[in-house]
């Protein structure tokens, strides 16, 4: 078990409103005894600077997604292979992708852009094929 911490959402983990109610939060946990205390607290941080770093023109991922894909359900976490492959290929999809479950998709869902930058990662990732 690898102790490699990617910078990705850790569903585990909550978001925060904030940065800095992420770090008051951080205090808020001081002083930290436990190696677990110390990962949730930074995983926490981490999950909330990965929200704010998606925001395009001052939206959330979540807002951008509700924007494209009205009515549609999502997850805006990212399957991590899928990530890697991405950015093994030059890309980085996050903040620029969703997970979407069209109704008739059962348990399955795929990929979408929610900003112009995901529609041209997709069309570049297409066009290699």
């Amino acid at each position: 078990m690898s102790n490699r911490i990617e910078p990705i959402h850790q569903s585990l983990y909550p978001s925060l409103g904030s940065l800095s109610s992420a770090l008051e939060y951080l205090g808020s946990q001081l002083p930290i005894h436990q190696p677990n205390q110390l990962k949730t607290v930074l995983m926490t941080y981490q999950n909330t600077l990965l929200k704010e770093l998606e925001k395009e023109d001052g939206l959330t991922v979540d807002q951008l997604a509700q924007r494209r894909y009205p009515g549609v359900t999502y997850d805006t976490a990212l399957p991590h292979t899928w990530v890697t492959k991405m950015q093994e290929r030059g890309f980085d999809p996050r903040g620029h992708f969703i997970t979407l479950y069209p109704r008739d998709s059962g348990p399955f869902g795929y990929m979408a852009p929610i900003t112009d930058e995901g529609v041209r990662i997709a069309a570049l990732v297409a066009s290699s094929l």
